[in-house]
């Protein structure tokens, strides 16, 4: 009895996957005659209307989109198609490169046409789609799926090339026109760009590149998401032709918009006839909501042609549609928008307007935080930037270099209620800020002409704020945003790559340009150098063991002997950071208030401190010779580990983001977070080898006292210099 109910539930089961769609079919076309059909055409029509979800594979080669053989898919009955090039002979195995499987229409035809007419997913994979000219939208990829069911539709378009196609007057998608579009109270589907590189196309109205956009008429917008493609050299014709490069859309007509996000593009090139000339975001719906989201883009060299052009680079509007709801939020991080053009009369933000804008409801937040905007030009307002919503909060942002022909070179306030501002490097500015602390006017010192990579002597380097609203965790190329006391300013986080060695005598060796032997500070014989700090221009101090300290560059500087801080003979002084020397004994000096001297931190006679950091609040951390941490605002750590009492271990230690490293004398490592580290390299139990700590990126380096060093990623550098075994010389480092 068990077994004869058994064989019915799986026949039962087997019927109602049958009788949802659950099975796949599969079509392979290869020229070749290996597959069930030669060309894509038959194959397209063949899973029209079988009643299926379909995949359909691609033999490598080229496929002509033409006469009887245009490939076109028009269903209504609701299911999903799925188009993959790459195959080899007989769709035995697939290599993804859109080069190697080309659909062209020789100037004919659209080159890939979709109609999903009742639901149903859409995806392209692996193609290069050229030479397609539109009698309507999407010149080489027309996809459109509508669902009226409650389900939503979704569009997926990855690895492709597309090249060359073009739409018809007063349409839209030059090379692809992507559109999830729902009925009544069904939500939008998601539109997905990944990993295309669209070039060379053309459209009358919206996204010369592309036009990807989610639409209900009763349900919530859905999500439209582009994420590294390349999109270059695209046009947009008429003054309705907004998003030269790309027009991504989330649009609800009774409900909550949804999201716009592109990450991670390369946008170059491109004109728009109406506003962005790269890229424009719009998101609407009649309650407000969604957000647009600009993250880690490089936008440059776009044009917007209209006389009254928004948004160079960039157009980025949130709508709030009924009049009563709050309109959705503009967040741009780490994006490089440089060299970007909005030159007409009446023109605004040649680099990227960002607006949240609602008729008699509530305008939505814009936030800029960590972007490099440079170089941009407007014909009127905001060369650089443009800013209006309900509370504008921009911070970490270089936007500098930017010009305009009547007012705000850099940075355009518009219509704001609140306008936050900390931490900008910047030049002009037409508005006021509400609120603002730590802004500079500084050249940002880049590596050079279109690489906006700080170097080391930038200004912006370590001057951010690290309260800013959305914070990114890595930068620009994926690095962590804060590898020294605070975020850098601007799209790029410096990681130090050389280092300077500190010689007890005062000599300092540099990576990049050897020992400097000049005197001072350098005095052969006095072991008097303790410490070591250098700074991003280049200028270091140097800290005596009795207190005095020299501040040079180069071979050039002076020494402070007064005293306080100097007591000749003390040998006292064992760390020093700007502005404040720690005593061993647990004091501190500081050099506008002089000395604190309370316990704790400070017991006479105990020679107990051994390093000193401070956070960028100005609470300090005190570390002990036996692994002991006083922290000034919660007081002492003394559990064990890392605390030891009578070992004299610790000789140096590193604040991190959630918690901090302590060098062992003999080269371990003890992590707040995941504990010792006591491998070899570098751990040699009994050598007291171990001077300084410094930490960069995802790895820590390690101070010989012979001048050799550990790098966690690379392993030991033992040449000559700055390795000299049995010499006992090396005392500090820093990296540069």
């Amino acid at each position: 009895m068990k077994k004869r109910l058994f064989i019915v539930f799986l026949c039962l089961a087997f019927l109602a996957l049958l009788a949802g769609g659950a099975w796949a079919a599969e079509y392979c076309v290869d020229p070749g005659g290996g597959g069930t059909h030669t060309d894509p055409h038959w194959a397209l029509l063949a899973a029209q209307s079988n009643g299926e979800d379909d995949i359909i594979k691609v033999v490598q080669g080229t496929y002509n989109s033409t006469g009887s053989n245009y490939f076109y898919y028009y269903s209504s009955e609701g299911h999903s198609v799925d188009l993959r090039g790459g195959y080899t002979a007989g769709c035995a195995s697939r290599v993804v490169a859109p080069a190697n499987t080309i659909l062209d229409a020789k100037g004919s035809s659209t080159v890939l046409f979709f109609q999903n007419g009742s639901g149903g997913n859409i995806s392209v994979d692996g193609f290069t789609i050229q030479n397609g000219i539109s009698a309507s939208s999407g010149g080489g990829i027309f996809a459109r799926s509508h669902s009226d069911s409650g389900a939503p539709v979704d569009i997926t378009i990855t690895n492709n090339i597309i090249t060359g196609n073009s739409a018809a007057a007063t349409c839209q998608g030059g090379g692809v026109y992507a559109m999830s579009y729902a009925d009544s109270s069904s939500p939008g589907g998601s539109v997905t760009l990944t990993n295309n590189t669209v070039t060379g196309n053309t459209a009358d109205y919206d996204g010369g590149g592309a036009y990807a956009g989610s639409f209900s008429t009763s349900g919530t917008g859905g999500t439209v998401t582009l994420t590294n493609n390349t999109i270059t050299g695209n046009t947009t014709t008429h003054s309705n032709g907004h998003g030269g490069g790309v027009y991504a859309t989330s649009y609800s007509g009774s409900a909550a918009a949804g999201t716009v996000s592109l990450t991670g593009n390369t946008i170059t090139g491109n004109t728009g006839g109406g506003d962005g000339g790269g890229v424009g975001a719009w998101i609407s719906g009649s309650s407000g909501g969604g957000t647009i989201t600009i993250t880690s883009n490089t936008v440059t060299g776009n044009t917007t042609t209209h006389s009254n052009g928004h948004g160079g680079g960039v157009y980025a509007y949130a709508q709030e549609g009924s009049g009563s709801g709050t309109a959705g939020d503009v967040i741009l991080t780490n994006n490089i928008i440089a060299g970007n053009n909005a030159p007409g009369t009446v023109a605004y933000g040649g680099g990227v307007e960002a607006m949240s804008y609602s008729t008699s409801g509530t305008k939505g937040d814009v936030t800029a935080t960590n972007n490099t905007i440079v170089g941009n030009s407007s014909g009127h307002y905001g060369g650089g930037a443009v800013f209006d919503g309900n509370t504008g909060r921009v911070y970490n942002n270089i936007i500098r270099g930017n010009t305009a022909t009547t007012t705000a070179g850099d940075i355009y306030l518009a219509s704001l209620a609140t306008a936050d501002g900390y931490n900008n490097d910047y030049h002009e500015i037409n508005g006021t800020w509400t609120n603002s602390n730590g802004n500079i006017d500084a050249d940002p010192v880049f590596v050079g002409t279109g690489d906006y990579h700080l170097q080391r002597t930038s200004p912006c380097v370590d001057t951010g704020i690290n309260t800013a609203p959305s914070l990114p965790a890595t930068d620009f190329d994926g690095d962590p945003r804060i590898i020294g006391s605070a975020p850098d300013i601007g799209a790029d986080e410096y990681v130090p790559s050389g280092y300077v060695i500190l010689h007890r005598d005062g000599a300092l060796w540099s990576s990049a340009t050897g020992w400097l032997l000049t005197t001072p500070p350098y005095y052969p014989g006095t072991a008097y150098a303790k410490a070591f700090k250098l700074w991003e221009n280049g200028i270091y101090l140097i800290l005596h063991k009795d207190g005095a300290y020299f501040l040079g560059l180069g071979g050039l500087g002076l020494w402070n002997t007064n005293a306080p801080p100097y007591y000749p003979g003390t040998a006292w002084a064992v760390d020093i950071l700007p502005g404040v020397i720690l005593h061993k004994d647990g004091a501190l000096w500081y050099s506008d208030t002089g000395w604190v001297l309370t316990a704790p931190p400070y017991y006479p006679g105990t020679a107990y401190a051994k390093d000193l950091e401070v956070r960028s609040d100005n609470s300090y951390v005190i570390l002990h010779k036996d692994g002991a941490i006083y922290d000034s605002a919660s007081g002492w750590v003394v559990t064990a580990p890392p605390y030891y009492p009578g070992t004299s271990w610790a000789v140096d230690m590193k604040l991190e983001e959630g918690g901090y490293k302590i060098l062992h004398r003999d080269g371990a490592v003890y992590d707040s977070v995941s504990g010792w580290i006591t491998t070899t390299p570098p751990y040699y139990p009994g050598t007291a080898y171990a001077k300084a700590l410094e930490l960069v990126v995802d790895r820590y380096v390690i101070l010989h006292k012979d001048g050799a060093i550990y790098n966690s990623a690379t392993g030991w550098l033992t040449t000559a210099p700055p390795y000299y075994p049995g010499t006992d010389y090396a005392e500090d480092l820093e990296l540069q």
